[in-house]
């Protein structure tokens, strides 16, 4: 069912004002109401003929990694402070929508629904491209060269893995990603991009990367890390990683206030370091969690892909074995981000803790593989 988009001129002002009150929140999240398109009253795809306003956004800037299901999330958070909004609910696709997700509530009895248009990452566009081949081989049986040399690698790792003994085509993975409390061995079912399904009722999961690929991990829990006036608190999570690694409190919250007043620190912000991040660091146990184990990690070589299976023995005596914290940088006058470099040699790594908004109290971290060799 098409829908029918009604100019802003038909939506009365006190509807307008509690859109663009929203709309002034999501610009902390990085999104702009879309140049092109103004907020439109429209009638629902659920072919309901009950009217709502929509409101569509995209990331100010679409070359960033953009992760929709924390974005949805974020909203939702933004929303649930707001008194005034009520039946708040994500959608996979929005009712307004055949492509996009979306975040609809209602103020008044009146329901909006924001729309997150655009801002698909190189990462998220490769996934889906991925899967089509997979499911195209599966399910249509068009030959592919390269997913039957893939799949010929992944028997050779884990010889419980047959391709006769799929099951159907394999699907997109969907449902939050983070690992928080999740065992090891469990990571796989939370971190796999696709996911086959084997006669013997079993599963078998597929962390997918393009060859670009950097991104390792989100953390969590920045936000409460850090106050308005940036002091720094070391005992939240974060705070314990970083304070693990070398970091000073007080340092880091006269590094916020310099880059706020422009004047210069009165210590060294670049830290070189070798410093060795073992079994008991906060580091190394969040590293751990991050990797878990028992999936397939799937990396494109442009043509073809190198497959690695994920074990327990792989992650701790090979890519957490010898870790070393290279180098750590605090804010300054010339810089707002937290740095940190570490690795074994065998994988390189980059945290990089910041304002995905573009102020300045961080509220978001990134660890990113600069380097991989296994």
């Amino acid at each position: 069912m098409r829908f029918k988009t009604f100019l802003t001129e038909r939506i009365n002002p006190v509807e307008m004002e509690a859109a663009d009150k929203i709309l002034t929140k999501l610009k902390k999240l990085g999104l702009v109401r879309l140049p092109s398109k103004k907020i439109g009253e429209v009638t629902k795809r659920d072919g309901s003929g009950e009217k709502n306003i929509m409101i569509r956004v995209k990331p100010t800037d679409e070359k960033k990694e953009f992760n929709k299901k924390e974005v949805m999330s974020k909203i939702e958070k933004i929303l649930k402070a707001d008194k005034n909004a009520k039946s708040i609910k994500g959608h996979e696709k929005s009712p307004n929508s055949a492509k996009y997700p979306s975040v609809s509530f209602k103020i008044d009895k009146r329901e909006y629904d924001i729309v997150i248009a655009n801002g698909s990452n190189a990462g998220e566009n490769y996934e889906k491209d991925f899967h089509q081949e997979l499911e195209d081989y599966h399910e249509k049986g068009i030959p592919n060269m390269w997913v039957e040399e893939m799949e010929l690698q992944m028997e050779e790792l884990d010889p419980t893995f047959k391709t006769e003994d799929v099951v159907g085509s394999p699907k997109r993975r969907e449902g939050s990603t983070r690992r928080s409390n999740v065992p090891g061995d469990e990571v796989g079912a939370i971190i796999g991009d696709i996911v086959f399904n084997m006669k013997d009722g079993s599963k078998r999961y597929v962390s997918v990367k393009n060859k670009k690929g950097g991104v390792f991990a989100n953390l969590g829990g920045v936000g409460p890390t850090f106050s308005k006036d940036f002091k720094m608190d070391p005992t939240t999570e974060i705070g314990k990683l970083l304070v693990g690694l070398g970091y000073e409190p007080d340092k880091v919250q006269k590094g916020f206030e310099a880059y706020v007043s422009g004047k210069p620190v009165d210590f060294e912000t670049h830290i070189k370091t070798e410093k060795t991040a073992g079994p008991s660091t906060e580091l190394y146990k969040f590293l751990l969690k991050s990797w878990g184990w028992n999936y397939f990690y799937v990396r494109e070589l442009k043509p073809g892909f190198k497959v690695k299976l994920i074990t327990e023995k792989l992650v701790k005596e090979t890519l957490l074995d010898g870790l070393v914290v290279h180098e750590i940088n605090y804010p300054s006058e010339k810089a707002k981000q937290l740095t940190v470099k570490f690795g074994n040699g065998t994988v390189e790594y980059y945290l990089e803790i910041r304002n995905s908004a573009g102020l300045i109290r961080p509220n978001d971290a990134k660890v990113k593989i600069n380097k991989m060799n296994f």
